[in-house]
């Protein structure tokens, strides 16, 4: 009985509503806590299609302080099209896009049942699980025999603070060198295929990141919760 580790990036469809999601990427981290082994898994959804791709600037203390945006083709490999906010699709180009990208949901759910049934995974967790969850249920994968499980929402449940996934990382002291990723208190061996993807806003490197603020979370919760609220104060003093 294993846990994963789920994670997705998505585009937009350039031209649509900003919440038009299309995933793009997916990381799974498979952990088996009885011999406390982890596995990775990734990968890359393409289609026919103009999508938004947005990546958060962030600061050293895990604040977004802007944001990148550009448009790309990710099947003709096409990344450098000018963002135009006024731009606009019309409802039938919408419905002719959605039908190129359905591919990458057939794909999703796939790989998904693939990695699931190699590995027995009994229980799921996300990071702020309502668009990946949305997102996972429109590739039609089931998850009704799974435990879901957000990890955002349990640090909040003793913190009183919905932390993003950044600043989280920055209080486990998250960092990795290539070869290994690691915390406060645990460091992992990074499989060398995905040790190019094993840095923040990438699916891989975010599972990596969800799974050690678990670890140290169920590791020690008072010094955790410590640790957050250390975090806290020093963010209220910059800003005094």
């Amino acid at each position: 009985m294993n846990i994963a580790f789920v994670d997705l990036e998505f585009g937009s469809l350039y031209g649509s509503y900003r919440r038009d999601f299309i995933p793009v990427e997916l990381g799974i981290l498979i952990y088996n806590p009885v011999k406390d082994e982890i596995f990775i898994r990734g990968a890359k959804f393409r289609c026919d299609a103009e999508l938004v791709l947005r990546k958060k600037i962030i600061n050293e203390y895990g604040k977004a302080i802007g944001v990148n945006e550009r448009v790309a083709n990710l099947e003709k490999q096409q990344y450098n099209k000018p963002y135009d906010k006024t731009y606009k699709l019309t409802s039938e180009e919408k419905k002719c896009l959605r039908k190129k990208c359905a591919k990458n949901y057939d794909l999703l759910k796939a790989r998904l049942s693939k990695t699931f049934n190699e590995f027995n995974v009994t229980e799921i967790i996300f990071f702020g699980k309502r668009e990946d969850i949305i997102q996972i249920k429109k590739s039609r994968f089931n998850l009704s025999d799974l435990k879901v499980f957000d990890m955002q929402e349990e640090v909040k449940k003793y913190t009183d603070t919905l932390f993003s996934l950044d600043k989280l990382s920055i209080i486990v002291k998250f960092k990795s060198d290539r070869v290994f990723f690691s915390s406060d208190n645990f460091k992992y061996k990074i499989p060398k295929k995905y040790r190019h993807l094993i840095k923040p806003h990438r699916a891989v490197g975010d599972v990596a990141r969800i799974f050690l603020i678990y670890r140290e979370f169920f590791y020690n919760r008072d010094s955790f919760v410590d640790k957050c609220s250390q975090f806290i104060s020093k963010m209220k003093n910059l800003l005094a």
